[in-house]
């Protein structure tokens, strides 16, 4: 990804992971001067998705070959059928892939290339719309609509996007791009086989299409980008996310937190299926940043200081089968505990690790699930530098006895391989077993 000085991420993909670490960065928002046309110019309205596919023979071979991207099209044939019928055919040049809510169908699909008007497209069927030639391919199962404009060809599942098209032309409207999405976009890397930009609008979309991801991180409510690079039998992506100055965004509570060298995985079982982190490093700026996030949004809380963090450097979440984990990391052990696990009473002990009963304040909880995942613990115990809440003595158990008999992420020589590779320091970090999120989509679509 070209990052400004300001954000080097590098990362590689193993087998068995799928990773994402992400860059956090802020831009406000200017009008667009008028210019010249160019391809995101083209992108339809109410578009969630925006994949610009660099290498499209790249792109074919992995939807067929890679691990990974062959159980995902098992779960949603339909929408794999729509993309090879679009991608078919046209010129391995760069262009877009979009994915559009039109009407009530939240995933219209848009192919958009530059090229002079394509005879062999232009040839057949067609139907005229404020003068202008509609061509429509019957395929299989699906008929699609395509059509020419000022040198770019538009090729779409739907007859109503492609005629918004024209007509957004012919009224010469500005481009449905915003300066904010130009600035992201030109950091995305050209090398990269697929490139993505979405919106909030995503998550929705791909828990409808297939499944679940857990812990993903939240998705900034302005564009974020990605660069997508294909492993032996996964994938990993390299991401920046641009936040404007919004009260009701989530990631603007960390927009103030530096990128940090990530520990917490020192602590996380290999057999998680997923595992979040996210650095804390500006206690009073994030404190103030997240008293206006929660007055946003109107959340009753009685009091919200943050205190219980303010020697936490890392906040994480592990999800373990259907439980949800989280952890904390802090240079200061006794201060930490005296925070977030006052009351050491009623205690049990396994492996010689004591953990007691534990109740986090409210305000640590709500901040929790604001920025990662909601979490209800009962169980709470230290390890070291590490502080640990679940809500059962099984996950708790599952902890220490991973830490202990060293089957943690940072001892697995696999994930180790695969972190050298990463950025040192990550202001968001995921990574999930991809195997493991495979057998949850395929649970929900046995449901």
């Amino acid at each position: 990804m070209n990052h400004t000085n300001l954000f080097h991420f590098f990362k590689k993909g193993l087998p068995l992971f799928s990773l994402l670490s992400l860059a956090l960065s802020f831009w406000s928002c200017d009008p667009i001067s008028s210019k010249p046309s160019e391809l995101i110019d083209w992108i339809p309205q109410n578009s969630s998705w925006v994949i610009q596919i660099n290498d499209a023979n790249t792109l074919t071979s992995e939807l067929t070959n890679n691990e990974v991207f062959k159980e995902i099209k098992l779960l949603n044939k339909g929408l794999t059928a729509d993309i090879s019928s679009l991608l078919s055919g046209t010129p391995d040049i760069e262009s877009l892939l979009c994915v559009t809510k039109v009407g009530k169908n939240p995933g219209v699909l848009t192919h958009i290339y530059k090229a002079p008007l394509d005879s062999t497209l232009m040839n057949g069927p067609s139907i005229e719309y404020s003068k202008m030639q509609i061509n429509i391919e019957k395929r299989a199962a699906k008929v699609l609509y395509s059509t020419n404009i000022s040198g770019y060809t538009l090729r779409s599942t739907s007859q109503l996007l492609i005629e918004n098209c024209i007509r957004t032309s012919q009224q010469n409207s500005t481009s449905n791009t915003t300066k904010l999405f130009k600035t992201i976009y030109a950091t995305l890397d050209p090398d990269a086989p697929i490139n993505i930009l979405v919106q909030p609008q995503v998550e929705e979309l791909i828990e409808t299409m297939i499944g679940q991801t857990p812990l993903m991180p939240k998705v900034s409510h302005d564009w974020n980008a990605y660069d997508l690079n294909f492993e032996e039998s996964g994938f990993s992506l390299d991401g920046l996310v641009a936040i404007q100055d919004s009260l009701g965004d989530p990631l603007g509570i960390l927009k103030e937190n530096e990128a940090h060298k990530i520990l917490l995985d020192q602590l996380t079982p290999d057999s998680s299926s997923s595992f979040l982190s996210i650095p804390l490093n500006n206690a009073l700026e994030t404190e103030d940043a997240f008293k206006q996030w929660v007055l946003h949004h109107n959340v009753p809380l009685a009091q919200i200081n943050l205190k219980a963090l303010s020697t936490v450097d890392e906040i994480g979440w592990i999800q373990l089968g259907s439980e949800r984990i989280l952890l904390f990391h802090s240079q200061n052990e006794i201060q930490a505990q005296e925070q977030l696990l006052p009351k050491l009473e009623n205690a049990k002990q396994y492996r010689e690790v004591t953990y007691y009963p534990a109740v986090l304040p409210d305000d640590v909880l709500v901040f929790a699930e604001a920025i990662g995942g909601k979490v209800m613990p009962n169980w709470g115990t230290v390890i070291e530098n590490f502080l640990v809440f679940a809500a059962s003595e099984e996950a708790i158990k599952t902890v220490i006895s991973s830490y202990k008999d060293g089957s943690t992420l940072s001892k697995n020589l696999v994930y180790n391989s695969f972190k050298e590779n990463l950025a040192t320091k990550s202001s968001i970090y995921w990574i999930a077993q991809t195997k493991a999120l495979i057998d949850l989509w395929k649970n929900k679509e046995d449901d």
